[in-house]
């Protein structure tokens, strides 16, 4: 374990002069030299100058932040202990080696030392095996930055569960609180305005995900057109909130990173004064809480939040009845969610089902190994797509890269070859639509 460095020690050394430097420059932003202060200043020993300007940075140590202090304190340990054993690693730090185990790594930081900062210092030595805890999402979104996938590996407490980076709990948990943030749900909020003041129909769709709506406009499009559901949508009229997922390369006049959170969260807010729109706000059913918020507590097939907001999660089929808490993709057959599509670099990819796969995420069968064990075996119907993280790879072949398809690029195809997919399970959304807005008329 680290402990409390004597920097004059240090600095006595000469040696490691230029090092701490470096690393004090690299917490600071800018490069930095140490500089003495007056032996009867009253302060310590050592000020911090800008190496371009000679302006003082810091005119002693202790008015350094917490933070950096901590961080100064850790990295400069590592090579006070080298340098005891070896006077030339404390001048090439790339020749260190060693353990070192530090617990709970981001106490004291801020943010933009977590996530910038921190993995740039451990860089610093390539030949040291850092083991660390951490429950900071941020500080491994700068791990990946800095070394990649696969310069480090991330484990699930205390289940020692191997996890990509975006799928680290509390990365999920700081999302989320993101995702309900004031500037967040404005967002939203200002672009169902924006299309509701160009409405004809005054009934407005939203959707959790920038698939669904996708979806289930094709779907509409295609029952529209067949004797057996057309009667359906005589007189069903509404519009979607037709958006593109915030980091898409499309070009779409909406943008928005919608999810379940902040779609519930737009019902309490929507419901709280009187609206002149019909919103009817629709969520997958494969998350617990949000189906607890979003269905009426009676059973009822839609929840009334106010006169004109409505809100339901996606019926769940009869061939889904076993397995309920589904997403939108499982209105499609097994068979149709693993389309083979090719994509632009020529390789064919698709859906996954977590019941491909054995409960260590192997199958062999079908040469695929899929990294997130937890949504894998038997049991599980996950869809496992390729933009979330949700890595599959080849056995025989591990250089090929992701085996699996985005669900917006399903989407897409789905809308695109319409007559390859049925539509039949998706009648059960109109259905509850059209009684929701025969209740609002009413």
């Amino acid at each position: 374990m680290l402990d409390h460095v004597d920097l004059n020690d240090l600095m006595a050394m000469g040696a490691a002069r230029k090092n701490l430097e470096t690393i004090l420059g690299d917490i600071l932003g800018t490069d930095v030299y140490f500089a003495l202060n007056y032996r009867d200043g009253g302060a310590s020993r050592f000020k911090v100058v800008e190496y371009n300007t000679n302006k003082i940075i810091a005119p002693t140590l202790d008015s350094l932040s917490t933070g950096q202090i901590a961080l100064f304190n850790m990295f400069s340990t590592i090579v006070r202990y080298a340098d005891s054993t070896d006077l030339n690693k404390s001048i090439f730090l790339k020749d260190i080696s060693g353990i070192v185990v530090i617990d709970e790594i981001e106490l004291h930081l801020h943010t933009s030392l977590q996530k910038e900062v921190l993995p740039k210092l451990i860089k610093l030595f390539p030949k040291v095996q850092f083991i660390i805890t951490s429950h900071a999402p941020l500080f491994l979104l700068g791990m990946q930055k800095a070394f990649g996938d696969d310069g480090f590996e991330v484990y699930d407490m205390p289940t020692a569960k191997k996890i990509s980076v975006e799928r680290f709990s509390e990365f999920q948990h700081a999302y989320e609180y993101f995702k309900t943030t004031e500037t967040y749900q404005k967002d939203a909020e200002s672009a169902i305005e924006k299309v509701r003041s160009a409405l004809t129909s005054k009934i407005l769709v939203i959707t959790e995900g920038a698939t669904d709506w996708k979806l289930m406009k094709t779907a509409m499009s295609v029952l529209k057109g067949s004797p057996e559901s057309m009667d359906l949508f005589d007189g069903l009229e509404f519009s979607f909130l037709e958006y593109e997922p915030k980091n898409s390369l499309e070009l779409a006049p909406i943008k928005l990173g919608m999810g379940n959170t902040t779609l519930s969260g737009l019902c309490d807010n929507y419901a709280k004064i009187p609206r002149d729109t019909i919103y009817i706000f629709i969520a997958d059913c494969d998350d617990n809480a949000t189906n607890a918020k979003m269905r009426d507590p009676k059973g009822e097939a839609y929840k009334k939040w106010s006169s004109n907001v409505y809100s339901f999660t996606i019926p769940v089929p009869e061939s889904r009845m076993d397995t309920p808490n589904i997403s939108i993709e499982h209105l499609f057959s097994d068979d149709e969610i693993k389309t083979e599509i090719v994509c632009e670099d020529g390789i064919a990819r698709r859906l996954y089902m977590g019941n491909e796969f054995d409960q260590y995420g192997h199958a062999m069968a079908i040469d695929r190994f899929c990294e997130r064990k937890d949504i894998c075996g038997p049991d599980k119907i996950n869809v496992i797509e390729g933009s979330q993280g949700d890595k599959i790879f080849s056995f025989s072949n591990k250089g090929g890269g992701n085996c699996a398809l985005p669900k917006m690029k399903f989407a897409n195809y789905v809308s695109g070859n319409p007559d390859k997919f049925n539509f039949d399970n998706f009648i059960g959304i109109f259905e509850i639509i059209k009684a929701i807005i025969k209740n609002g008329a009413s």
